[in-house]
């Protein structure tokens, strides 16, 4: 199967509002892994590990609301903005 189609048939498989739960506790794996990791308990394999399942979670979203296209505009808009205030920040010091 291709990846999309893994998307939608988990979504068909486990249900929105399973995927829902899932993807929450994703992310509070992730932010544990994270803050472990920071703390020095946790290797950044872990970290990583946890990052490959959210990234999952949510493109498994943008496949379901067929939004893919405007993730991916929003995240170019959004790494420009940083880029602005990056060097807004360096303009300053």
């Amino acid at each position: 199967m291709e990846k999309n189609e893994i998307y939608r048939a988990a979504m068909d498989t486990f249900g929105v509002p399973n995927q829902i739960i899932k993807l929450v506790e994703e992310t509070g794996e992730f932010f544990e892994a994270f803050g472990k990791c920071l703390g020095g308990r946790d290797k950044v394999s872990h970290v990583a590990e946890e990052m490959a399942d959210v990234h999952n979670m949510l493109d498994q979203f943008a496949v379901y609301f067929d939004c893919e296209d405007e993730v991916e505009r929003q995240k170019r808009y959004k790494l420009r903005r940083l880029e602005q205030r990056i060097v807004e920040k360096s303009d300053r010091e």
